[in-house]
């Protein structure tokens, strides 16, 4: 990290909190080590003096700064001895450190370079200094009232350095050799998919590093490909290949996104180790594979599957195997169950091909096979976790069933009542029109409410609305929700300024979107229920979220009636 002997640690060189009792001093002598305390905590920088800085980030990993001394006063106007002071006075929400009730950055970097320590400080309040050095009797108010806060936040905020010594041989951290498979492996089991290309050592395009990421227990896995090309014996062979090993995996892919409207292009199946691609005229005789009970079908999000054939008048009846839904129920914890992810942390293997639909050349069926082939290969692993964690019941007798009942919901869809929605976007533009103006009004021009940068040049510095308790980001100070909450009752045009917000959320996000939402076909919206979407176990929508249309509000209320039920239902 550093072209001198660098380490990171924690600690007062000076103040004896640590030592290396370095056993190898031909390698490095105690006093040529140079501490770096490599953090994202910025409270370090107390510890910063003569062969002590903190190396930190700034903004990513490309762009670090390195604090020493000098840096410190560069940034704050004080050095690192001060910095608990400031912490004292100013306080630290994220850490819950109170400081002085009232001291800001401004003022609390005042009293420290004109004064000095925190105990300089109040000795000076004590012989009443601070009026002759042009405090206002306001801040000389709120250092009295915060005395003892003040005290208790400088206690907080000093690191304890009274640690026992250090003892480690340097030697011993010198990077060595790693066994690259190992490493690989693990990489796989954590689901490491990026990190893989950027193991040191390892060109991921190298043809043996191929070998040892596209194995799995030294065995490489070979499909055989058939196009169907013709209606004859093909077709009769893989439904007979079907019915002997009663499980098949199978994917549908559509001329575009819109199931309602494309066209079916063909499917892939997958039985065992045999692949085809069968184009949807060819599928005819194929389709009472569908509708077996007794054979097993197995894919990723199947419910999109399901929902394509219901559309050609075919029922699924076979018992279900998708793997996003295992994934799911072995790791709720995480979201990533999408196939590519699936895959390298089951079977170890990246998918680079597939794909759901039809590009300018027409279909891959050779890759939508090979997906389709990765995908049947992590059954048994699967299956086998579930078991272990006895979720196998939950898998098949609850999340199974209720892929084909979201699949019947999602085409359903939901009538909306747009005539109502066109009233209430004309409505709801008439009233922030309104709104606006007498935000105009207020603030004495007009002026784009929706720029932070415009709306805190008229709050702060037209209205001069006070400052002190809020936040201020790398831009300036902050205008968002909490922070406009805090200036309530200062001026008139804050309340305002919440309910042009909350108007033009509910016309952007809803009023003027759920229109477009409609499908022409079928003159209803059609959202997608995640059935793996949550830690918690239950369904989330998207496409948009129906869980989430707002109630609290007249408006909110009103978009909640334009959802409206055919005649006859409910």
């Amino acid at each position: 990290c550093h072209p001198e002997p660098c380490i990171a640690v924690q600690g007062r060189p000076d103040s004896g909190s640590f030592k290396i009792k370095n056993k190898d001093s031909d390698f490095l002598q105690n006093d040529n080590v140079e501490v770096y305390i490599v953090t994202g905590d910025m409270d370090t920088l107390q510890l910063i003096r003569p062969g002590v800085k903190v190396y930190t980030l700034r903004k990513g990993m490309s762009d670090v700064v390195i604090y020493d001394a000098e840096e410190v006063k560069k940034r704050f106007g004080f050095g690192p001895e001060m910095v608990v002071d400031y912490k004292a006075l100013r306080g630290d929400a994220s850490d819950n450190i109170p400081g002085v009730p009232g001291i800001g950055e401004k003022t609390a970097t005042e009293l420290i370079i004109m004064v000095g320590r925190l105990e300089e400080i109040y000795e000076k309040l004590r012989n009443k200094k601070l009026e002759t050095m042009g405090f206002k009797p306001g801040v000389i108010k709120k250092l009295i009232e915060g005395e003892e806060s003040a005290k208790m936040s400088k206690e907080l905020a000093t690191i304890d350095c009274t640690v026992p010594d250090l003892e480690f041989n340097l030697k011993d951290c010198e990077l060595k050799n790693f066994d690259r498979e190992k490493t690989l492996q693990l990489f796989q089991e954590l689901g490491f998919v990026s990190l893989i290309k950027r193991i040191p050592g390892l060109n991921y395009e190298d043809e043996e590093s191929k070998k040892i990421i596209l194995t799995k227990k030294k065995k490489t896995y070979e499909l055989n490909f058939v196009e169907v090309k013709y209606k004859d014996s093909t077709v009769e062979q893989i439904y007979n290949l079907i019915q002997t090993k009663k499980q098949f995996s199978a994917k549908a892919v559509m001329s575009g996104t819109d199931i309602f409207s494309e066209r079916l292009l063909g499917i892939a199946i997958v039985v065992d180790a045999r692949g085809f691609w069968a184009p949807a005229e060819f599928m005819e005789d194929l389709w009472k594979i569908f509708t077996d009970e007794k054979i097993e079908l197995v894919g990723h999000d199947l419910k999109k599957l399901i929902k394509i054939l219901f559309l050609q008048k075919i029922e699924v009846k076979n018992k279900l195997f998708d793997i996003m839904i295992a994934s799911y129920l072995l790791n709720p914890g995480t979201r990533a169950h999408d196939v590519a992810s699936v895959l390298f942390s089951v079977i170890g293997r990246e998918l680079k091909i597939g794909g759901d639909q039809a590009n300018l050349f027409g279909v891959d069926g050779r890759a939508v096979a090979e997906e389709l082939y990765l995908i049947s290969r992590t059954v048994d692993k699967l299956r086998a976790e579930l078991v272990k964690i006895d979720d196998q019941g939950l898998f098949e007798k609850v999340e199974m069933p209720i892929v084909k009942v979201l699949a019947e919901m999602e085409l359903n869809g939901v009538a909306v009542d747009e005539i109502m929605l066109a009233k209430l976007s004309k409505t709801g533009a008439e009233e922030i029109e309104k709104v606006s103006k007498m935000i105009y009004d207020l603030a004495g021009q007009e002026f784009n409410i929706s720029s932070p940068l415009q709306l805190r040049e008229i709050l702060f510095e037209k209205l001069e609305i006070p400052v002190e308790g809020i936040k201020k980001g790398k831009t300036g100070l902050s205008t968002g929700a909490e922070q406009l909450e805090k200036m309530r009752g200062f001026h008139p045009i804050i309340e305002l300024i919440e309910n042009y917000r909350e108007l033009a959320k509910l016309q952007n996000t809803y009023i003027d979107v759920l229109p477009t939402l409609v499908n022409k076909k079928t003159h209803r919206i059609h959202t997608t229920f995640n059935q793996a979407g949550t830690a918690t176990g239950r369904l989330s929508s998207s496409d948009p979220n129906l869980q989430n249309i707002p109630i609290r509000t007249e408006m909110g209320r009103e978009i909640r009636k334009a959802f409206i039920a055919d005649e006859g239902n409910v």
